[in-house]
């Protein structure tokens, strides 16, 4: 089983499906067909199997490569294929299996490599029908008689597309929802550390100011307003006792400049 630690959650609900599908369609196709020895129904079951362990390992450390994922599903459309005609063709219950492959591509591919891949499933399907066809090959004569499979297999590929929309959709506003928390947390931090500034500020300056020391409160003012803006100059203008007077800061460095 492979590790889903710090695995996309989609992963983990195609993997569970992929075994369930896997397991079900496997005692309908145990229990039912009888045309085929148990020999021969344990070999297809074994060989699914085996796929199933082997794609879902590829596909979980594949998942954010792409091109790797449309490999694997052409890959799997072929191999569901092999194993579909000597098990019953689109009568299998094999064939449920396959919409493991219409999952993925609606999961993990953009809207028209999806489609693409439901076509290529869907005439592979055709084909297979063609293979197992006793008689001349009928298409209409095929979406007659299996209209009913047909139907429920267009669906459930319906619901699927519908249902990846939605869950692509509300991941969108989950990531913005998480963005925008990212960006409040950075913002309250921002002003929690500027009002701790302000406040230590304030008892600094009241310290001084009992003091009676001008010079050290102007100094600590400078030093606190460089630590909240980040500038590396500060000046200090002072109009007091009819004197105008400029003190500026830079690099620690504090000239005194008298205005006439």
């Amino acid at each position: 089983m492979p590790n889903f630690k710090g695995h996309l959650e989609e992963s983990k609900i195609l993997f569970i499906y992929r075994y369930l599908s896997l397991l079900i369609t496997s005692i309908f196709y145990f229990l039912t067909n009888d045309l085929h020895p148990i020999s021969k129904k344990l070999f297809i079951i074994g060989c699914l199997t085996i796929s199933a362990t082997i794609l879902s390992y590829l596909y979980t450390i594949n998942e954010k490569a792409n091109k790797n994922i449309k490999i694997l599903l052409l890959v799997e459309i072929v191999g569901n294929s092999i194993l579909l005609i000597p098990s019953g063709g689109i009568k299998s219950p094999f064939i449920w299996y396959t919409l493991n492959i219409i999952l993925i591509s609606s999961v993990f591919l953009k809207k028209r490599d999806c489609w693409i891949i439901i076509w290529l499933q869907v005439l592979t399907a055709i084909l297979i029908g063609y293979f197992k066809s006793d008689s001349p090959f009928n298409l209409l004569g095929l979406l007659k008689d299996e209209s009913n499979l047909i139907l429920s297999y267009i669906m459930i590929i319906i619901a699927i597309r519908i249902w990846s929309m939605f869950v692509k959709k509300t991941k969108e506003k989950s990531m913005e929802i998480e963005e925008m928390n990212r960006q409040l947390k950075q913002a309250n931090g921002m002003i929690i550390e500027s009002m701790d500034h302000i406040s230590a500020l304030y008892q600094s300056i009241n310290i001084l100011n009992n003091q009676g020391n001008k010079d050290g409160s102007i100094r600590l003012l400078f030093q606190y307003i460089k630590n909240i803006t980040g500038t590396n100059l500060v000046f200090y203008y002072d109009v007091s006792d009819n004197l105008d007077k400029v003190i500026i800061d830079q690099n620690n460095y504090l000239p005194t400049l008298k205005i006439a």
